[in-house]
């Protein structure tokens, strides 16, 4: 039910904007598998992507929903309630997503309830721990965002750990390529793997499963309210726990690149925007530039110049095939 929910935040982002009902059901969704007490941490990584996916694809419009979100994850957090790696790195992502949204708020949230050092901790502790790319590109853009904000809005209780954020960065864009290169061997291997299925199923496309709808059956289903889709998400979520309850009592887990769904993310090029917001802030907060970079040591400074390398390349190489589109079009209109 996840991918059939995210598709509908992708591609229906501006009926729930014009559409307040539809978004607060979703939100509900979210709210209801953190809330209830039989739901596991396998259930609410579900929840914690349905949150990110809005947050994604609804930038500007759901602030609304921002404190709730940090809130349902942080709590988890503080009592040290996750239990697996990969529970513990979705719930942050949860609040690293809020971030990323929107740094002024999610902060002032965070410091309203005490957070702000417990998460800080937590994430940049974990940094060796956001091993697939889209971890590392959240991360990026999060701290990237963090960056973007004025000296006095940063709260007084990080202000002598935010120089940690380009120690942060400086790990995440070192071991990116790495994470590049092995999310491009999976998907080889995934290719390879749907090829053989495709050939094995050529003799028998036909569906010939039990499940049919008739008319009333569809009738009654587009009749039922917004509580009824919740309960049987959540009843979903519980058979989805049983099924993998030996995974999630499994600290060693690790997450698979191969089973996310695409995301607004997956367009971000995060060398480029890093190399705007760090000249950006050279230019509009040198005192703070300054804080910032004086504690990096030769690696850290090194990695920084090869982001910037990387990210001159990949937008001459953007410009180079802009180009070549322009080219080609107008080669074809003179024909």
């Amino acid at each position: 039910m996840l991918p059939a929910l995210d598709n509908y935040v992708a591609y229906g982002s501006d009926m729930l904007v014009q559409n307040p009902a539809y978004l607060a059901a979703i939100v509900g969704m979210v709210e209801d598998i953190f809330r209830d007490d039989k739901v596991g941490g396998v259930d609410r990584i579900c929840g914690c992507k349905l949150a990110e996916t809005l947050m994604l694809n609804l930038r500007g419009h759901i602030d609304q929903y921002i404190p709730l979100f940090i809130e349902l994850a942080m709590t988890v957090i503080d009592a040290d309630e996750a239990r697996t790696k990969t529970y513990r790195i979705h719930l942050m992502e949860m609040v690293i997503n809020a971030i990323y949204y929107n740094p002024v708020l999610s902060l002032q949230v965070l410091e309203s309830k005490g957070w702000t050092n417990k998460f800080f901790s937590n994430w940049f502790s974990n940094i060796d721990n956001f091993r697939r790319v889209h971890d590392k590109k959240l991360s990026i853009a999060a701290i990237s965002s963090l960056l973007t904000m004025a000296a006095g809005d940063v709260p007084v209780s990080v202000q002598q750990g935010w120089p940690r954020l380009l120690q942060g960065v400086t790990r995440l864009f070192q071991t990116l390529p790495a994470a590049i290169k092995i999310r491009e061997e999976a998907t080889k291997e995934s290719d390879f793997t749907l090829d053989d299925d495709l050939d094995d199923d050529d003799e028998d496309n036909d569906w010939d499963g039990e499940v049919e709808w008739n008319e009333e059956e569809v009738e009654e289903a587009l009749d039922d309210d917004v509580a009824d889709e919740s309960a049987a998400y959540l009843e979903f979520l519980n058979q989805e726990a049983q099924k993998f309850g030996a995974y999630g009592d499994d600290d060693d887990d690790d997450m698979d690149e191969e089973s996310l769904l695409e995301t607004p993310l997956d367009k971000v090029e995060p060398y480029g925007m890093f190399k705007q917001v760090f000249l950006n802030l050279q230019s509009e907060q040198p005192q703070l530039y300054e804080n910032l970079t004086k504690v990096l040591g030769p690696e850290e400074q090194q990695i920084i110049q090869a982001v910037f390398h990387e990210a001159d390349q990949k937008a001459l190489l953007a410009q180079q095939n802009a180009e070549a589109a322009a080219a080609a079009m107008q080669a074809n209109g003179n024909q």
